[in-house]
């Protein structure tokens, strides 16, 4: 787009009875856009002649995107003086044409569309169209492509808008070359960058593709580990791109000037109001002298010190640098200033964006309220809550100042579907048998945070319907409420009985340490009919025949620190349970059984995780000994006895595949187990559906009464398997294989589930 204004001819030699204001305002050209419209841009009649401001109504009126040229034009007619604004309207885009264009259809073309049939032709929009199509190429491997336009007149109001594609053949990054780099590996380098050589998983993510957009955080990366090490000037060039092999293979080329190294010759703090001792503010960072300058341990070490301020109330800390560089010794002195500021305190904490939310839900994931001292770790930890709630898919938390010691806190929230209808097949290969499942779930029921859900599950051989209600916080107190009522049936043909199971328990829950440490109770009452038993079924189930009923009061115990409760990444989780069933309670069986069980979850290089679970427990028949009023000693109820194997014990073994014997080779259970599982998992590909690739080693055994655990090893098993996050929950497709199979067993065992991790 151009404008142009033509040189204002004035005849000084006129009456000076006009030759200072502006008698008319006439407009010409203009076809579609109304003339009242264009006026509001213009000068006006009666005004003083003033060029300044005749060039300023001319950029305006171009800004509208109404026009490609604007000219004005001053003279005198008889006894006025007129200015006339004469306008060549911007064309609209007839239509859109693409040329050579063989590997996407319109349909897909028309995605990159910046600018549409119909609309003012905008160049700055065509160029971003241009940019988009580039884009898209990009993404499937075209980086030989070529993209222009052309403008073809139908009339004086209308154009053809035409790209022309010259798409290239396809190709793949088959080598990222570094040159200059002396002091820091090809290998560490290639970590940092999202750009990767082809490789296994390129079938299945973007390895051994360049997109525009990344090359440039590419190379800021690239930068930022050098920064890291202490070469504070290092210079990183443009990536270049080489083609070879008729353009089917791509080298991604990096030219980098190291510089030299520099090191902390001396660090210094000063804060005016003592609210941290010199000493203190050393310890809140870890920068030290003697070490590289590692910058971005240095802007850490600032970020560090400001949230040490407005933890304790100073929200508008600032903390300044002053970094002095010698380059001929190659060392920086540090020199931290804080200028505190006031106290301030919150005013208020606004919510937004809440609509099936009440108020008091985001409240009470706040452990700071209005009146108090600003504290920016309360209001983080404040988020990382909101999110815990699994209610929001987006937190974002502002600040807006409205005195020099007071701000308003915002809370603006996205949320999250609250109701959900899963239905689809499930297939074990435990069971050999597929299966169906229907889940109705309603979270944050009526805006008030309490959950209540619906699941039925038919198989061949399992017949199971639930419900469950939580209500986590009564009374907007923070104990946890909740019940369960549940029917399952069971046809176990390996160990030859049915097992029907109608049951209800009740669950109080509170924290004992803040968001910490978190303490449940339940008693459940389930009746148990073991029936349809084989005559050459083990002598341990033969022995249960007929209806058990089951009171058991049971006490758990949670300690947890995980970044995100739902799909955690970063922190642990460890649970005791100890569960107590008795004739005291009202029942028919006698026991008592404790478990413990904690997965520690790290953050890995390359996006990898890992994640370490284990778990062990114990089952005593509470007998004369330990109950002096009880005559006999009963046998523990089978079904809770410990058996392992299946997707969330060792994979690669069948479900109760890991179990005592008895003499005739039937399993019937351990009272004592442990298992070990090992993880590492990687997204293969992300996106709006989250495709994770997993490898694992686990093991694990149970033992018999008569045994003491660890008596004899473990069963192994190694594998590895795809997990989609998707809208119906996560399915999980994994493969075990046994490192130490047995005669008659099979050698590996794959697994299909819709559920969660550890």
């Amino acid at each position: 787009m151009r404008f142009l204004t033509v040189a204002i001819f004035l005849f000084l030699f006129t009456a000076t009875a006009f030759a200072g204001a502006i008698d008319r305002v006439e407009v010409t050209g203009n076809r579609r856009v109304p003339e009242a419209r264009i006026r509001q841009y213009l000068v006006k009649a009666g005004d003083n002649f003033d060029p300044e401001k005749i060039n300023i109504s001319v950029k305006q009126l171009h800004s509208t995107g109404f026009f490609m040229e604007v000219t004005v034009d001053a003279e005198v007619r008889g006894n006025e003086f007129v200015i006339t604004y004469i306008l060549q309207e911007t064309p609209l885009v007839a239509s859109i044409e693409v040329n050579g264009s063989s590997h996407f259809n319109s349909e897909k073309l028309e995605e990159a569309y910046a600018i549409k049939i119909g609309s003012t032709l905008n160049l700055l929009k065509v160029g971003n169209t241009i940019r988009n199509l580039q884009v898209m190429y990009e993404k499937d491997r075209f980086y030989s492509v070529e993209i222009t336009h052309r403008v073809e007149y139908r009339n004086e109001t209308s154009v053809n808008l035409v790209f022309d594609i010259k798409e290239g053949e396809k190709s793949r990054v088959y080598n990222i070359w570094f040159y200059g780099n002396e002091n820091v590996s090809a290998d560490e380098l290639h970590t940092v960058m999202k750009t990767k050589e082809k490789d296994f998983w390129s079938l299945m993510n973007s390895s051994g593709t360049i997109i525009t957009d990344i090359v440039e955080y590419d190379r800021e990366m690239v930068r930022e580990l050098y920064l890291s090490k202490g070469y504070a000037t290092v210079s990183i060039g443009e990536p270049e791109i080489a083609f070879q092999s008729k353009n089917e293979r791509l080298n991604y080329l990096i030219r980098i000037n190291e510089g030299p190294r520099y090191t902390v010759k001396n660090i210094e703090y000063a804060d005016s109001k003592s609210v941290y001792t010199s000493e203190e503010m050393k310890a809140l960072t870890k920068l030290r002298e003697g070490e590289s300058f590692n910058v971005s341990l240095y802007r850490e070490d600032i970020r560090r010190l400001t949230d040490a301020y407005s933890e304790r109330g100073y929200a508008r800390a600032n903390v300044d640098a002053d970094v002095s560089m010698d380059r001929q010794e190659h060392t920086v002195s540090i020199n931290y200033v804080v200028e505190e500021g006031p106290i301030v305190y919150i005013n208020r904490i606004i919510f937004e964006g809440n609509d099936d939310s009440r108020d008091n839900i985001l409240r009470r994931q706040f452990d700071i309220s209005e009146g108090e001292k600003y504290n920016s770790k309360l209001l983080r930890e404040a988020e990382y809550n909101l999110y815990n709630t699994g209610f929001y898919e987006n937190i974002q938390i502002s600040e807006q100042t409205v005195a020099d010691n007071k701000t308003d806190i915002r809370v603006r929230v996205t949320e999250k579907k609250s109701g959900s209808l899963n239905l689809g097949i499930t297939y074990s290969s435990n069971e050999d048998q597929l299966g169906g499942h229907l889940e109705l779930a309603k979270a944050n029921i009526f805006g008030f945070g309490s959950t209540l859900s619906a699941r039925a599950m038919v198989t061949a051989v399992r017949n199971e319907y639930s419900i469950s209600f939580t209500e986590p916080w009564m009374l907007d107190n923070p104990y946890l409420v909740g019940f369960d009522l549940y029917s399952r049936t069971y046809e176990d043909d390996e160990r030859g009985y049915t097992r029907m199971a109608n049951g209800a328990s009740i669950r109080l829950g509170h924290q004992l340490i803040k968001r910490r440490l978190y303490l449940n109770y339940a008693f459940a009452h389930e009746e148990v009919s073991m029936k349809d038993i084989r005559d050459n079924a083990s002598k341990y189930i033969i022995n249960q025949e007929g209806l058990h009923i089951i009171n058991a009061v049971t006490l758990s115990a949670t300690l947890a620190r995980m970044n995100n409760s739902l799909d955690p990444t970063d922190g642990y989780k460890l649970t005791g349970r100890a569960e107590f069933g008795g004739t005291f309670l009202g029942g028919t069986e006698d026991y008592s059984r404790a478990t413990l069980e904690g997965s520690y979850y790290i953050p890995l290089f390359y996006s990898f995780v890992g994640v370490a679970h284990a778990e062990g427990g114990q089952i005593w028949s509470l007998t004369k000994e330990s109950m002096p009023w009880k005559l006999t000693k009963k046998p523990i109820p089978a079904d809770k006895r410990f058996y392992l194997g299946g997707m969330y014990s060792v994979r690669g073994f069948r479900t109760s595949e890991i179990s005592p014997t008895d003499d005739d080779g039937y399993v019937y259970g351990g009272d004592k187990y442990y298992q070990v599982n090992l993880e590492i998992w990687r997204p293969i590909f992300e996106g709006n559906l989250t495709v994770r690739g997993v490898i694992f080693m686990d093991m694990g055994q149970a033992y018999d009464e008569e045994e003491t655990m660890f008596s004899y090893p473990p069963r192994k098993s190694i594998g590895g398997g795809v997990r989609f996050f998707t809208p119906m929950g996560l399915i999980r497709l994994e493969c075990g294989y046994k490192l130490d199979k047995r005669e008659g067993e099979s050698q590996y065992n794959w697994e299909f589930t819709v559920g969660s991790t550890f």
